[in-house]
């Protein structure tokens, strides 16, 4: 895997780039797909931390250790409600249902955790996105591509940008802390009834991680990452500022990018060839 050690660089050029230089027009051509990586990588950051707590719940309980029947999770968005409900999903009878359920409410609020006797089965939604999950999954462990050991899903719900299809998200995973992987992360659409690939894209063409900065030196405020598959930054730049609490300048062939969680600004054009 190759590693890229980028956090004086970058620092370097936040201060010297991105203070002195005003954001831009967004281009009329970019508007949709930054609009869009915008929306999705926000959206994949609550579903992804609220998975992450509600693991961490089952965990204290001890559920993952007595209850052998348990195969993943699907996720649910509530935005009237101000909450994400994690669904733990397991075979019951043959068949996927709810055995566990936590409401993870937006902030530090204090969770709601329901053991479901009897479980409940998926709602035609959640058996879709359940069926694209799984299939998923098994079209990552084809690749020979991989970048990390542990990868973690994310399927969302409801779509902020909905085009009809369900995506789940397979993200590299560390365990490093302050690590950035910031290549290997995979997105599979699938039709809406969750059983029709329909397309697939790597976000990168290669593997590499970020490392985590010298603590002595602190923290840096930002990282730059060259972006070759597309004109804009993608909802995978934006879930990574959010995830680490830092900005990403992202230089594609259209310009420079600043990405600093959900806010993306244009800062300059890139050269014309």
């Amino acid at each position: 895997m190759r590693r890229a050690c980028l956090a004086v660089a970058a620092l370097g050029f936040a201060l010297a780039a991105g203070a002195e230089t005003k954001p831009r027009e967004i281009p009329e051509d970019y508007r949709m797909a930054v609009s869009t990586a915008s929306l999705r990588g926000i959206a994949m950051f609550l579903h992804d931390a609220s998975t992450a707590r509600a693991s961490d719940e089952l965990m204290a309980r001890k559920v993952f250790e007595r209850d052998p029947r348990l195969e993943g999770w699907i996720t649910d968005a509530y935005p009237d409600r101000n909450l994400v409900e994690v669904s733990f999903v397991g075979s019951d009878d043959g068949k996927p249902a709810v055995l566990y359920r936590v409401q993870v409410p937006v902030g530090d609020a204090e969770l709601k955790f329901e053991a479901l006797k009897p479980s409940v089965p998926l709602t035609e939604s959640q058996q879709a996105r359940w069926t694209a999950r799984q299939l998923a999954a098994a079209e990552l462990n084809k690749r020979k591509d991989l970048c990390a050991s542990q990868y973690n899903s994310v399927v969302i719900s409801p779509d902020p940008a909905p085009d009809g299809l369900i995506h789940v998200y397979m993200l590299a995973a560390t365990t490093e802390p302050g690590v950035v992987v910031a290549g290997g992360h995979y997105r599979y659409d699938y039709s809406p009834d969750g059983k029709i690939l329909e397309s697939e894209r790597a976000f990168t063409k290669s593997c590499f991680n970020i490392e985590a900065p010298d603590p002595k030196k602190g923290k840096p405020v930002a990282f730059m990452v060259t972006h070759l598959l597309d004109p804009t930054p993608t909802e995978i730049h934006v879930f990574l500022s959010r995830l680490h609490g830092q900005s990403i300048y992202v230089m594609t062939d259209a310009g420079n990018w600043l990405v600093a969680g959900p806010e993306i600004s244009f800062l300059e054009p890139g050269e014309k060839k």
